[in-house]
């Protein structure tokens, strides 16, 4: 299975789950809530343009990442 990256390197992973459990992906202001990681990216792989949220490096907040690459 690939796995969508960011400009920074990351990628989707177990980190980018909220608190509550559920992955977040897509644009923001319309984004889905799936709870397997499985599921994020056969979702994110259908997307125009596949976006999720991940912590941040430097403050751990939870940020809209763009993929920028497949692999």
């Amino acid at each position: 299975m690939l796995y969508p990256y960011s400009k920074d390197g990351s990628t989707i992973n177990e980190s980018c789950r909220y608190k509550d459990g559920y992955f977040r992906i897509g644009p923001k202001n319309n984004e889905v809530k799936v709870w397997s990681l499985t599921e994020a990216l056969e979702r994110l792989e259908k997307l125009p343009v596949a976006r999720w949220r991940r912590p941040s490096a430097t403050s751990g907040k939870m940020g809209i990442v763009t993929a920028t690459r497949w692999a």
